[in-house]
Order: C-alpha cells, then sequence, then structure tokens
C-alpha cells in the first residue's frame, strides 16, 4: 500500500490487518499490542481472555489533569464475499487505495475497531502530543456481544472521561446506543427418505448485506427469508421436498448469501425452470436490489440424501417468513433513529434440526422485550425451542456535560460547523462500561462519548474508510487531547 497521510496511522492499520483477529482469535493481535506497549516502557497489563490496559503518564503541564480512558475492541467481524477463498486464520487482509478510500481484496476492511487501535498506537508511541494521563483499554470478544468489556475489571481504573473511538460517521459524536438481545431457535426435525428423482441447489448471492444495527433502517435483502420465499413459491406451483438450507455467518450482520438445496420429480423440470424465471422476477421487485444473483444446478438426486418431512418443511419455512425482520419502531425522539429491530443472523438445517441465530435490538427496553416475546411465541408454535444467548443494555446518557461541551467546542473551531450529538441503532461498549465505572467508589459519574471517521458499508466484503476524513479525524483527536488540561 502506498504512502498515505498521516504517514503513521495507516502504517500501523496496515501492521494491524497483517494479524489474525477475527472475534474469538484474538491473541496474537492481543500479544501485539502488549509487546508494542512494553517496548515504550509504558505500564501494561493483560487479563486472562487477552483485554489490554496500557497507562502513559500526562505530558509536560499535563501531569495533574484528570486520567482519560481511551476505548475501542481489537477484533473484527470476519466477512469475506462468496467467491473469496481467503482464509481469516492466516491471510493477512489486503489492503489497497481506491481514490480517497481505503478498500480491502474480498473481505470486510477491519476499520472497525482497527481505526481506533492505530490511533491509540500512534498516540502511545508519540513525544510531540501533549495529553493527559492515558488509560487505554483494548477489549476483545466486542463483536460476539461485548464479551471482553463485560468481564474488564475496571477497579484500578481511575479516568473521569471516556473516549470511545468506535462509530462511523465524521461529524457525529455518538451519546447513546441500543441494547441488543440474541437469541437462538432450535427446530427439531425428522427426515424421510425421498421420492423425488431429482435435486437443485438454488444460491442467492450479491445481496447488499451489512451491519445489522447500522443498516438495518434501509431494508435490504436477507438472505434467509428470501431463500425461505423462494422455497414456498416453489411448493405452490410443485411437488417438492426440502434438503438443506444454510445462510448467514454472524448474528449482527445482515445475511448476504445463502443457498437452498430441493428435490422434486422429473416430471416438473419445466415448471422448476419456468417459475425460477418468475421467481427471480419477484424477488428482485420485493428486494429493490439489482446486483444480486440466483443461480441453480440441477442434477439426479444423491443415493441416500434424506429429506424433510413435509410437515416440517412447511411449519420451518412458514416460521422463516413469519418472522419479524428488519425495523419494527422508530424512535419518537429522533425520526431518523431505529428503536426496536431484527435481524435473523445465521440459518443451518442440520440431520436433525434447524437452528437460528437473531439478533433483537432496541433503545427501549419494553420494545426490546416486547420483540423478544413474539419471537419466543413464534417459535413455541411451532414446537421449537427458543433461548437467550447473550444481552447488553442500551446506552442513555441524555444531558450536557463538560466531555461534550469540549467534543463540540473543538470540532467548531477545527472545521467551522456544529456537529450533531445523537444516538445509534448499533450497540457500543459504552452501554456495558458506563454501568461499571459508575459503580466505583469514590469516584465521580463517569462522562463518554464515542466518535470516529467516516466508515461506509462495515461488516459487508464493500467496507471502506474515508482517508480525508481520518486525517482530519487524526487531527481534531490531538486537538481535543489539548483542551483536557482541567
Amino acid at each position: 500500500m502506498r504512502k498515505i497521510e498521516p504517514i503513521r496511522i495507516f502504517e500501523l492499520f496496515e501492521q494491524i490487518s497483517e494479524i489474525p483477529r477475527c472475534t474469538g482469535d484474538e491473541e496474537g493481535i492481543s500479544t501485539f499490542v502488549v509487546d508494542f506497549a512494553k517496548n515504550l516502557g509504558l505500564s501494561v497489563e493483560q487479563d486472562s481472555i487477552g483485554n489490554v490496559l496500557i497507562r502513559k503518564p500526562g505530558t509536560k503541564g499535563y501531569d495533574s489533569a484528570a486520567p482519560i480512558i481511551l476505548q475501542g475492541h481489537m477484533d473484527m467481524l470476519c466477512i469475506k464475499s462468496f467467491e473469496s477463498m481467503h482464509d481469516f486464520s492466516s491471510d493477512p487482509i489486503e489492503l489497497s487505495v481506491s481514490g480517497d478510500l481505503l478498500v480491502a481484496k474480498e473481505t470486510a476492511l477491519g476499520s472497525d475497531n482497527g481505526i481506533a487501535i492505530a490511533f491509540y498506537l500512534a498516540l502511545l508511541e508519540s513525544t510531540d502530543i501533549s495529553h493527559p494521563p492515558l488509560e487505554v483499554i483494548l477489549t476483545v470478544q466486542e463483536q460476539a456481544g461485548l464479551i471482553g468489556a463485560r468481564d474488564l475489571d475496571v477497579s484500578n481504573l481511575y479516568g473521569r472521561y471516556l473516549i470511545n473511538m468506535d462509530s462511523e460517521a465524521e461529524g457525529e459524536f455518538i451519546i447513546g446506543c441500543a441494547g441488543e438481545e440474541r437469541v437462538r431457535i432450535e427446530y427439531p426435525l425428522e427426515r424421510t427418505t425421498h421420492e423425488y428423482d431429482m435435486e437443485s441447489t438454488i444460491t442467492i448471492q450479491g445481496l447488499k448485506g451489512g451491519h445489522s444495527g447500522l443498516n438495518i433502517h434501509l431494508n435490504r435483502g436477507n438472505a434467509v427469508q428470501v431463500l425461505a420465499k423462494i422455497y414456498k413459491l416453489l411448493s405452490e406451483e410443485m411437488p417438492l421436498s426440502l434438503i438443506s438450507m444454510c445462510a448467514g455467518e454472524k448474528h449482527n450482520v445482515i445475511p448476504h448469501y445463502g443457498e437452498l438445496r430441493i428435490a422434486f420429480p422429473h416430471d416438473s423440470l419445466d415448471t422448476f425452470k419456468n417459475k425460477m424465471i418468475d421467481v427471480h422476477t419477484f424477488i428482485e421487485a420485493y428486494l429493490n436490489e439489482t446486483q444480486f444473483e440466483i443461480g441453480m444446478d440441477i442434477c439426479p438426486i444423491q443415493t441416500g440424501v434424506g429429506v424433510l418431512k413435509q410437515k416440517h418443511s412447511k411449519q420451518l419455512i412458514d416460521l422463516l417468513i413469519s418472522l419479524p425482520n428488519g425495523v419494527i419502531a422508530v424512535s419518537e425522539r429522533e425520526s431518523e433513529l431505529v428503536d426496536t429491530s431484527l435481524n435473523i443472523g445465521i440459518l443451518r438445517i442440520y440431520d436433525d434440526q434447524a437452528i437460528m441465530s437473531i439478533s433483537i435490538r432496541g433503545l427501549t427496553y419494553e420494545r426490546l422485550m416486547f420483540a423478544k416475546e413474539k419471537v419466543e411465541i413464534l417459535a413455541n408454535f411451532v414446537g421449537a425451542g427458543f433461548k437467550s444467548e447473550n444481552s447488553y443494555p442500551a446506552w442513555n446518557d441524555e444531558g450536557d456535560n463538560h466531555l461534550r461541551r469540549i467534543f463540540k467546542q473543538a470540532y467548531r473551531e477545527q472545521f467551522g460547523e456544529n456537529p450533531s450529538m445523537k444516538s445509534i441503532h448499533a450497540g457500543l461498549e459504552c452501554s456495558i462500561l458506563a454501568k461499571k465505572l459508575n459503580e466505583r467508589p469514590l469516584q465521580p459519574p463517569i462522562e463518554m462519548i464515542s466518535f470516529g471517521p467516516d466508515i461506509f458499508d462495515a461488516h459487508t466484503p464493500e467496507e471502506a474508510m474515508s482517508i480525508s476524513s481520518v486525517r482530519r479525524m487524526w487531527g481534531l483527536f490531538q486537538y481535543i487531547l489539548k483542551q483536557m488540561i482541567e
């Protein structure tokens, strides 16, 4: 990758991109950060799951200023295109520059939250940036449900202010976020010997996908429900049996590809081919997307293939179509802010059960629980198991405070315009840390804010980060630290 300004930030980001750091596989990046701090002679602690805490004294004139907590996460959501052969456990992210954008080849970029790591490491090694005492916290398993933040010991943290760098729009400072309930549905299945002589694997790929919090309001197609609808449309016109279906990789990503395997009689072959033309037209109108592809291959059915009993196929397909998906409610406070949503993130059909992983988000606890109850009722109606896998609360910290005034004033002075202060429908570790830090004895209430450069299409292979925005936010970050002399 060619040299781009700010050079040190992008050098560090490139180094970070060479280290495997999928959620749950952060050992390499955690060790890298620890060694980086040790080589600088800084105080560093690493806990049993890989969270890292680094301390750096304030610079001259800032020695007695209130400490600042700088917080981000080390893991990334490892998403790749349908055709990619990338191995996240060993291959580096292949970076390239396209105009003002930093992008990756066929994978997510990892700017969420690699850019925070780069900013913090550059600050830690700097000798010419004024700043108060720093407590830099880099967590693990954020993408799995804020697990690192939940397990973090905050008893030895003394910061009065926390700056999180996990938001994705320049000029928008985040002061609130949605909570989440991640639930799992397990539907028991029974199979029988097939009575048909043909089979087809139908694939859908090229859907836009995206972050199930930040992009849910865009009504992007969900591959799980698209495949379920394809099966239902075909079953209304011809004899059909379901062999398998799979879509989605992560609970918090809108599924952008998947496949459906079906069995049918040879004498329905022409009906099948003709109906698939109608199916494509219907799905195109339903999705309001044009870049997707529906593929199919047809062959004689393999010996020994079992199909789902018709009762189970019908109930499963009806459940997948009936589950609420997408925006459920919008906020009364901000007309463009989603309050409650649901994303069917993963579907897998195994020999004896179908498993779904679903993310339910909400700014309002009561609405979040009501949406969860709806899903449980639908699951129970077809005899499926339902359980909660993980949850975290919303972060609703309204009002003004010293940290927010500094951010607003700094932005106006740097760019000549007012930033916005808003909540987002995604989850941030601030939701966990606010509660924990406010429970510290003899400490004032924590003041928190989140910011970041422009990042587009996070959690997709089209993820991109604005280079000029990184440059501006690096300058703003340094300017803000100089104001924190109180």
